[in-house]
Order: C-alpha cells, then structure tokens, then sequence
C-alpha cells in the first residue's frame, strides 16, 4: 500500500468524473486532435481505452501482454511500449508489428509512459516489472528509430516532457518521488538535473506530469488527492483537488486544448479506500483555465 494523505473535505469545482469504468492502473492519455478523443491505458488489465468527446462512448481493446506506453504516430496507428518492446498498433484491426526492443537483453524491465517532443522524437523510460529496486533507463528514439540512451540509469521514469523551447526536460522519478527539470544541449544530451519538486506525505510524491502554453507543469500528485501546477522553478501556482487519491497521470485535450484529462489507479491503496474513494480508477476531467502544448505525433 502506498502512503496517502488525509482525504480533502471537499473536490474543486473545476472536476468531472467520467464513468468509464474502473481502471486497475490508468496511464498515458493522449489527446487525439485527427477523432477528436482520447487515449490512454489500462496498463494491468491490460487494455488500451478511448473516450469519444463528442458523444462519452468508451471503447476497451484487451492487450496480450503489459503495456505501459502509449504514443500516435503520423500514419494513424498508435505507438504502444510494454513488456516485449515497442509495436506499431492498428486500433481498427488488433493487427501489431514490433519496431524494437532494445532492452531485450533484460526480460525483467518493461516499458513505461511515453511522450512525442515537438521535433518528432520519443522519449520513453523503462522499469522493472515488478516495481522493484532495480534501475530503468531513459531513450530518445528518433523518427529513424536511431536509439539514444539518454539517461543509463533512472527510478521509476515516468513521461519525459520537453519545454516549449527545447532546451529542458522535465521527468519525475518515482524511486524517490522526485520532479527533476534537466537542461538539454542543441545535441538532445542532458546535463546535471535540478530537483524542483520533492514530494511528502501530506502532498503526495509526483507522477505523470504536462505542460501548458505557459510552459507550467501540471504534475498528478500520487497520494496526494491533487493535480499541483508548477512554474519552471517548482513554485506551486495552484492546486486542484480531486476525489481520488491516487491520480497517476495527466493530458492536455478538447478542442481548444484547456481541459486537463486526468487518469487514475484503485490499486495499492490501504484496507479500506475503495469505499472512502469508490471513483478511483475512472477518468477526471479538470477545466484547466489555460491552454495546454499540442499532442505531437510519432514521424515514423
């Protein structure tokens, strides 16, 4: 069971809860501009799940194996990352084709949360399957599926997202429950982090995380009830309170961009919370107030 902070007496007035059923472990929503709706993942299921905007149908696609990381591509077809690599997956005909695995190597390592930066390339981490001790990595895969290492050895990564000029990298890690902000050369190399955000019992330790137009980061506060917005430095600017506790990762979406769609987890919560908070694990909706940066697509 994870650490969770006492429950708020009341939710923002800016949230909605959508009934899309209840996920074991929701991750890495993607806002489809092209459908207009929204991915995301039920890693443990494991189900890829979509939200239609216009009318709130829900579809579920069952999996084959865990999978953690999600990304569009130009072509149409979706990016998924698990276990066994990173596929190409056709949402229509259930039809997959593997683009690589370089982490092959270590079957005990699976993919996690996956994010497209505005010059085409991915950057997606790994972890151990079993959350355990053992460190992951974090690779900058570009559109001619050249593999980089950019980190050899991180804790628990989640989304990797790139400021509006390129020239930082924000990513939480989980082993320690810490949001780090890393510059990035004209190269895509990192330099020596900054902690901004350190998480605790009383606001929970950061998780997913987005940006908006302001290039402010909106973290999913783990435990925590809440959805924290940050400044570059790790100023808290506002705080959004939820009726889960466990949010666990986040996306900008609609037409306009300035709803923040939010998913979350049932599981590893203490004896009891699943009737203290019987919506954990459904998608939230946040009426964010700002503009979010755009969904960028996978140029394979």
């Amino acid at each position: 069971s994870s650490l969770i902070a006492p429950r708020p007496d009341k939710t923002s007035a800016s949230v909605t809860v959508h009934n899309t059923g209840r996920d074991f472990m929701g991750e890495n929503p993607v806002w489809c501009d092209r459908t207009g709706g929204l991915w995301w993942l039920d890693i443990l299921a494991p189900a890829l799940r979509w939200r239609s905007d216009a009318t709130g149908q829900t579809r579920r696609i069952l999996l084959d194996d865990l999978t953690g990381g999600l990304a569009l591509t130009e072509s149409g077809k979706l990016l998924l990352a698990g276990r066994t690599g990173i596929y190409l997956f056709d949402a229509e005909t259930g039809r997959q084709s593997l683009l690589f695995d370089p982490e092959e190597h270590l079957p005990d390592n699976r993919f996690n949360s996956a994010t497209v930066a505005p010059n085409g390339a991915l950057w997606i981490g790994t972890m151990p399957v079993d959350n355990g001790p053992g460190p992951g990595s974090l690779y900058r895969l570009s559109p001619d599926l050249t593999v980089t290492v950019a980190l050899a050895e991180v804790g628990l990564p989640k989304n990797a997202v790139l400021s509006s000029s390129g020239d930082s990298l924000y990513i939480s890690e989980g082993r320690d429950g810490c949001l780090r902000r890393y510059p990035v050369d004209e190269d895509g190399r990192l330099g020596s982090p900054t902690t901004i955000v350190t998480g605790g019992l009383e606001i929970g330790t950061p998780n997913g995380i987005a940006l908006d137009e302001e290039d402010c980061i909106w973290v999913a506060m783990m435990g925590g009830w809440s959805v924290n917005r940050y400044d570059p430095d790790g100023r808290l600017l506002a705080s959004v309170t939820l009726p889960v506790p466990m949010p666990t990762a986040l996306a900008f979406g609609g037409p306009n961009r300035d709803r923040l769609f939010v998913t979350s987890t049932y599981l590893r919560m203490p004896a009891g919370y699943s009737g203290i908070a019987p919506q954990a694990g459904n998608l939230i909706e946040i009426d964010a107030g700002v503009r979010g940066c755009a969904t960028y697509r996978f140029a394979l």
